[in-house]
């Protein structure tokens, strides 16, 4: 079962820059992300098992 959060992309803030070796045995390939601040105003479940991350890429 999967539970969503849908932000609000306008709420996104830009916050910095990473840029770090993606896989420590191979440091010829290299991992970029832009980071964001969102303030969060809705509830959030923990749960203490995850069983699946995903991931998205958003372009603005």
């Amino acid at each position: 079962m999967y539970s969503y959060l849908q932000l609000n992309t306008d709420n996104l803030k830009y916050y910095y820059n990473i840029k770090t070796p993606a896989y420590y045995k191979m440091p010829n390939i290299t991992m970029v992300q832009n980071c964001f601040i969102y303030e969060l105003n809705e509830k959030v479940l923990i749960h203490n098992k995850t069983e699946e991350a995903i991931f998205f890429i958003y372009k603005m």
